[in-house]
């Protein structure tokens, strides 16, 4: 499409209406990669030849990491944006 027909096209391409990208994104994908681990855990379950309450263990033990480095994830990334907000106000 050229100059003069982008003009006159209701579809206009203008940087008014995008987003910016946000520093949680990759938060986003490694919440989605959990769930389905978490997801593939369960349906795997039943194939486990461990007791109950090993499987109790198995998915706590999943549970806990996968929480504990989200929230470092997020932690981090509050943290490099803090200190980038008080480095433009000095």
């Amino acid at each position: 499409m050229d100059k003069e027909n982008r003009r006159r096209s209701l579809a206009q391409f203008s940087d008014a209406m995008s987003v910016n990208a946000s520093p949680f994104n990759s938060i986003k994908i490694d919440v989605v990669v959990v769930l389905c681990g978490a997801f593939m855990l369960w349906l795997l379950q039943d194939r486990m030849p461990i007791s109950e309450m090993q499987r109790i263990m198995v998915f706590l033990v999943y549970s806990g990491t996968a929480g504990t480095w989200i929230a470092v994830k997020v932690r981090r990334i509050v943290r490099q944006l803090t200190v980038g907000d008080h480095q433009h106000v000095e």
